[in-house]
């Protein structure tokens, strides 16, 4: 009974790991806008592609990273048809990364816990990781 119990425990926790990874290499996706090296305003419209379906269970986050820290940027991104866009403000100046991130059930429980606490607190300091993985990302520099 223990064994069984421990082995359900793993398929669980392997399942949450494991899914975004696995499909999203059937999933591809760009970021056509802005261009990479782009010069950027504070409200950026970032636009793309998603080439592929969203897996159960999965949202598309739009991520502004500067140096390590990661800011996910709320509500996570529509897609209509196969295209996907999002305004976003990057806050201070200096260089930045857009990242569009698949996310299943884990990341999206970290990043609903993340802006809660951020709510409640009035403190956004950046994630130094999100669970999800990483679909595409150009580099901006904030005017």
């Amino acid at each position: 009974m223990k064994i069984n119990r421990s082995l359900s425990v793993f398929a669980l926790v392997l399942a949450v790991l494991w899914w975004p990874q696995a499909h999203a290499q059937s999933l591809s996706a760009t970021i056509q806008q802005p261009a990479h090296g782009a010069r950027v305003a504070g409200q950026v419209e970032v636009m793309g592609t998603l080439s592929g379906t969203l897996p159960a269970n999965t949202r598309l986050w739009l991520v502004g990273k500067q140096g390590d820290p990661m800011w996910p940027k709320d509500p996570p991104v529509d897609v209509i048809g196969q295209n996907w866009s999002k305004t976003v403000d990057l806050g201070g100046r200096g260089r930045y990364a857009l990242v569009l991130m698949l996310v299943g059930k884990a990341g999206q429980e970290q990043i609903n816990g993340w802006i809660q606490h951020g709510l409640e607190t009035h403190s956004f300091p950046g994630l130094a990781r999100i669970k999800g993985v990483v679909l595409a990302q150009v580099s901006v520099e904030r005017q």
